[in-house]
């Protein structure tokens, strides 16, 4: 992340002209040169704060802006610093070792920033914010880190969402199917090697019209459909080079996977349900869309990369053909609307009530249309919708990625140009790259450390077990906790016991933290649902406690659900 050349400039501190030191980095001043802490106060003033947040922090210096955004914070408050330069780091420690006190963390980069937020992040409540020398100091790196940040935010925020509602089933999905890796592919081995047009096929009502055409692009673009379309493909002779899914539910397997016979490669996350692996005709291969399952990773010795969470398959689709090397990327059964009246492509679904009408719980809004006319579609397609157009301009324009939409039919997606599918196909499919290599290389077997994965979880087990006692007793002392704190006359002082307890144990899981990684799923949502308050001394310890009881309330209830889960390791 720091550019090597000023890394070169050297720091040096100085002596303001109202008497506190300052610092220089070459020839930028990081605090101003006159009354850096009059400076920095006028800078909070400015700047936006949400109470009861996590604040990430793009710079360090002496921590006089930091001082100043400490006097705003609530204890609760976490505050994430990006600072890259080691030697200023040790300078902030040398100026302020008064500060220990403060939850403060400090990364150096992007990857250290990534790995810190997964353990300290809050989805809800993030304020972000930059010292205005940083931003002269580190334009580049300050556009990217912020860019990549929306991007992870946004992808960890579609994660959040789902796991909420879904998080029993994913965790109970993840650990059936890691007992089918070792039989698995992998997708991330053929990242960059694709070069060639790439069909992404999704179920939208104009389907219908022009999925006949496939046959004219076979053999000479990478045809990559979603899990809707499999019972359409089971009846055509055609058929797609490779399968997504990545969906969790009893639904998306019984609508689309249960009794379908189909001998091509299905590419899966380890959430989706965990009756479809054992039943695919076809091979499999492994992707990682779900940030929460990184771990998995390092316990297989096998990167697996990191593909973007989008609200729909398709959203997704499009950042792994993007990432495979795909260009251009042509969309067919995309409508994001109710063309025709219809929900999905008839035939798509197992059930007919599926293929007929528009869903009566659906928000319907009126949009822009492919043909210049309105059409009918509903706010979750518009996240979809829009998901489409602010991550290619963010991440993708610029790389001349060329999208074109051939769906003939339903909402306009404004970074797409729109072509009819056989245009499309005369235009772009003309030449015949290897696909069946690149479907070799995706399913191809690696040498996945499964014995290590699974020696993992085994440990996970006996080490969860070893902290049951202390999650009962914190339990029950948090429980003592809220009693007292909630009395009219508090007694502070007989608490102390309390307290002091309850530290020792925090101690004691904070060592064990290692081992709670694949209880994301069930420990994650219980975290995420901790209310917030009005700032009073009353109220914030009330608060504490009950964030106290409902940690480790949530801990034990997860190791009670995953520990049967795990006996299977």
């Amino acid at each position: 992340m720091i550019p090597q050349d000023l890394n070169l400039k050297p720091v040096e501190v100085v002596n303001s002209k109202s008497g506190p030191p300052t610092l220089k980095i070459g020839d930028t001043w990081v605090h101003d040169p006159e009354d850096p802490i009059e400076k920095a106060e006028q800078w909070i003033q400015g700047l936006r704060y949400v109470p009861h947040s996590l604040i990430v922090l793009w710079g360090m210096g002496l921590g006089y802006e930091i001082r100043a955004l400490l006097k705003r914070m609530q204890p609760i408050d976490k505050l994430l610093i990006i600072e890259p330069r080691e030697d200023v780091f040790q300078l902030f420690k040398e100026h302020n070792q008064d500060l220990s006190k403060y939850r403060l963390y400090r990364v150096k980069d992007w990857v250290e920033f990534k790995n810190a937020f997964m353990v300290i992040g809050d989805w809800k409540y993030i304020t972000v914010a930059s010292i205005p020398s940083y931003l002269e100091l580190y334009p580049r790196e300050h556009e990217e880190f912020i860019e990549l940040m929306n991007r992870e935010l946004n992808n960890l925020q579609s994660d959040v969402n789902t796991t909420n509602f879904f998080c029993k089933r994913w965790q109970e999905n993840l650990f059936k199917n890691l007992k089918h890796v070792g039989n698995s592919g992998r997708l991330s081995r053929s990242i960059g090697k694709y070069l060639g047009p790439a069909i992404i096929v999704s179920a939208g009502p104009s389907l219908e019209n022009n999925i006949h055409l496939l046959e004219k692009a076979k053999g000479k673009a990478l045809i990559i459909a979603t899990q809707t379309t499999n019972r359409v493909f089971e009846s055509m002779d055609i058929k797609p080079d490779l399968i997504f899914s990545f969906d969790g539910g009893y639904d998306n397997y019984y609508e689309h996977f249960q009794d379908v016979v189909l001998d091509v490669p299905l590419v899966y996350d380890l959430t989706l349900y965990w009756k479809v692996l054992p039943e695919w005709k076809g091979k499999h291969s492994l992707m990682l869309v779900h940030p929460a399952n990184r771990w998995v990773e390092d316990k297989l010795e096998c990167r697996l990369g990191g593909f973007m969470a989008g609200p729909s398959i398709s959203n997704t689709m499009l950042d792994i053909a993007i990432q495979l090397g795909a260009n251009p990327i042509i969309f067919i059964g995309q409508d994001l609307a109710y063309s025709g009246g219809r929900f999905h492509a008839s035939g798509t679904h197992r059930n007919e009530i599926w293929d007929s009408g528009i869903p009566i719980e659906r928000s319907l809004v009126e949009i822009d249309g492919q043909d210049g006319s309105r059409v009918i579609s509903d706010k979750s397609m518009i996240a979809y919708l829009h998901w489409f157009e602010e991550i290619y301009r963010l991440s993708y324009k610029d790389k001349g990625t060329k999208l074109i939409n051939s769906t003939e039919g339903g909402a306009d997606i404004k970074c797409m140009e729109n072509m009819s599918f056989q245009e499309a196909i005369d235009k772009y499919c003309r030449s015949e790259p290897d696909i069946q290599e690149l479907v070799d290389s995706i399913t191809e077997k690696p040498k996945w450390n499964t014995e290590g994965l699974y020696s993992y979880l085994k440990e996970c087990r006996e080490k969860l077990r070893m902290l049951e006692p202390s999650l009962q007793r914190a339990i029950h002392l948090s429980t003592e906790l809220i009693v007292e704190v909630s009395k009219r006359n508090t007694n502070y002082g007989s608490m102390k016991h309390v307290l002091k307890e309850l530290s020792e144990i925090d101690e004691r899981v904070d060592k064990f933290r290692f081992y709670l990684d694949p209880l994301h799923y069930v420990i994650r949502p219980g975290l995420d649902s901790l209310e917030r308050c009005v700032d009073t001394k009353k109220r914030e310890a009330v608060l504490t406690a009950k964030e106290t009881y409902r940690r480790y309330k949530t801990m034990m209830d997860a190791m009670e659900f995953v520990n049967p889960l795990m006996e299977e390791f």
